[in-house]
């Protein structure tokens, strides 16, 4: 997906819809590219990686007792942080463009397969 020519996944429409109420995102918990995402469309956000993406459906995961702790310990630190975070800024009208791809595409299988 791309919002305003510029590629987003799921943490930064979130973040739009979010900043559309003047709610700002603080924290953020998942693999190493939501966590990525997120520090790129959100300043300041505080992230909490739990597990490495290896591939389109697996990964490898911290410990559950280890993500728990971090989870506890990242959610703290952002709630200290939530008065210096913003709501992310979208310009009006926004546009977004969604591009389909059947399932099994190379595209989902290999990120250094570009589509057109």
């Amino acid at each position: 997906m791309w919002l305003n020519g510029r590629e987003v996944g799921e943490i930064g429409v979130d973040a739009a819809i979010a900043a559309e109420y003047k709610i700002p995102v603080v924290m953020v918990s998942g693999d190493d590219k939501t966590c990525a995402e997120a520090q790129s469309w959100i300043p300041g956000v505080v992230t909490c990686q739990t597990k490495k993406g290896t591939g389109p459906q697996s990964a490898d995961l911290v410990p559950v007792e280890e993500s728990r702790r971090l989870i506890t310990q990242k959610t703290k630190e952002a709630l200290a942080k939530r008065n210096e975070i913003r709501p992310i800024k979208i310009d009006h009208p926004a546009t977004i463009r969604w591009d389909y791809l059947p399932k099994g595409s190379l595209r989902t299988h290999n990120p250094f397969v570009q589509t057109g």
